[in-house]
């Protein structure tokens, strides 16, 4: 027998957003005035368009879904639905997958998009030493991909994989022709209901839709994406009709427009942003455990959520959040004490502690570095803080591993495989959590395998191999008279699809 998976299309054009998004009225009562054009304010914006390479979140947010799309989508409430596989079949020992794909779909170059297609694109990320390593994990359990027939895939795994349907649908299962490989950074090219158009550098990006899209027309003719490094500029910027919603506005910012509610919708949201302030394991004295286990002990997290966050985030302790299946709470294991944290510094035999934070240009992490700076000075470590432009932070802090500490969200959900990584940025190795990862990533049991993923929480919880703070809450601004727009953040897409 094999289990069969079956939705109707329709399904496949859900909203799956980590954001709002929409087209809104021009009438000052915000009803509908057939507008088919929507401007959406973000503060990040992409270092490179290569999604094969790039490891920032703002390259898919705004490409995946949109402009590139993959066998599977995820939808608003976390599950895996259709979508250029029209329905597909998983053998009972979880070692064959096979997807009968939707027909008639085309690239925007016109080229048509047969199983030799998703073949050399899927090869392509396999083989690639360059992808990220959520490509990477997405790839490692494949043993190859097959194309039996113009509207066949045939994936043959070398051991089950609980997070493969998962992994496919983000990063790692994007349908690009081979033949735009060479222009991918700066011209990048999909099946999805939108064509890629201009691209800005830290200021917009365009997108129009694609006349020859193989599923529903989305209600939108033009999307664009606009970048603020400055949240107040953001603000700004809708008040003044220059974006039509706010993907994520600081919380002083955000209680502003709460009070507007003739002119804007406002949604607390959570993302699976775990946000953290990372330890380069592998440095002196971050190397040895007692000390990032008081660099932990020395933040009280409660004032860092209050006054970074306006108190609307939810505390974490562990690389999980509640959208995963296997989250544990762990947010008390270290409660802040300035005096147990002292005599770790002095049971490791280290004084004078000096390190430096590497802080990208998001106001959470601007607002986050400057609180840890001052209490963690009360410990009798000293931070200095370094501000450091986004494409400067991927070559070297997540690249490079040239760093002590750095404040980072990550928006990337079930990503706790990376702790599995040795190389990843914060070159954490462990012999231990490894096997625990290989084991609960090849347990097809999910009760088993959430076990397996608990321990591995508590495990680098135990080593506090890093500082886990908060959830990053997704506070949007919509102008009223706008629908469509989801409010999770299930995905790493900002899926425009479906908004009016």
């Amino acid at each position: 027998m094999t289990t069969r998976w079956r939705k109707a299309l329709g399904a496949t054009l859900l909203v799956t957003l980590v954001a709002a998004g929409a087209a809104c009225g021009d009438d000052d009562s915000g009803g509908s005035s057939g507008r088919t054009s929507v401007a959406i304010g973000e503060t990040l914006a992409p270092p490179t368009l290569d999604i094969t390479t790039g490891s920032g979140a703002a390259i898919p947010q705004a490409l995946l879904y949109n402009v590139y799309e993959t066998l599977v989508k995820i939808d608003d409430a976390g599950e895996i639905q259709p979508l250029l596989a029209q329905e597909w079949t998983v053998s009972d020992d979880g070692l064959t997958y096979t997807f009968t794909l939707q027909d008639g779909v085309t690239f925007h170059t016109g080229e048509k998009m047969t199983a030799a297609s998703v073949k050399a694109a899927f090869d392509h990320n396999a083989a690639n030493e360059a992808a990220p390593g959520i490509i990477k994990a997405t790839f490692a359990p494949v043993e190859s991909v097959e194309a039996p027939d113009d509207g066949t895939i045939v994936v043959k795994m070398k051991q089950p994989s609980r997070n493969f349907l998962f992994n496919i649908a983000q990063t790692g299962g994007m349908v690009f022709p081979t033949s735009a490989l060479a222009e991918i950074a700066t011209k990048p090219v999909g099946t999805g209901p939108f064509q890629f158009k201009e691209y800005v550098s830290n200021a917009s990006l365009t997108m129009t839709r694609f006349p020859d899209y193989w599923g529903d027309e989305p209600a939108l003719e033009t999307v664009t994406f606009k970048y603020f490094a400055d949240a107040n500029a953001l603000a700004n910027a809708i008040k003044a009709g220059d974006i039509d919603i706010i993907d994520n506005i600081t919380p002083e910012l955000f209680a502003q427009f709460q009070s507007d509610t003739a002119n804007y919708e406002t949604v607390e949201g959570q993302t699976n942003g775990e946000t953290i302030v990372a330890f380069n394991n592998s440095k002196a004295p971050l190397d040895d455990v007692r000390v990032r286990q008081a660099l932990t002990y020395g933040v009280d997290k409660q004032a860092v959520v209050t006054a970074a966050e306006n108190g609307l985030a939810k505390i974490i302790g562990s690389h999980a959040s509640p959208n995963d299946p296997w989250f544990v709470d762990l947010s008390s294991t270290y409660p802040y004490d300035p005096e147990k944290a002292k005599q770790l510094l002095a049971d490791a035999g280290v004084e004078d502690v000096k390190l430096t934070m590497q802080v990208p240009p998001t106001p959470y992490a601007k607002s986050v570095s400057q609180i840890v700076q001052s209490q963690l000075k009360q410990i009798g470590v000293d931070v200095t803080l370094q501000d450091v432009e986004f494409p400067l932070w991927i070559d070297e802090v997540f690249t490079k591993a040239n760093y002590d500490l750095t404040v980072i969200s990550h928006v990337e959900a079930r990503d706790i495989d990376q702790y599995g990584n040795p190389e990843y940025y914060w070159r954490y190795d462990d012999p231990e959590t490894q096997a625990l990862l290989t084991e609960a990533e090849a347990t097809v049991d999910e009760e088993k395998s959430n076990e397996l993923y608990q321990q591995v929480q508590e495990r680098i919880n135990e080593q506090a191999v890093n500082n886990w703070l908060y959830l990053l809450p997704r506070l949007q601004v919509v102008k009223k008279g706008i629908t469509g727009y989801p409010t999770t953040s299930t995905s790493l897409s900002y899926d425009v699809t479906g908004i009016r």
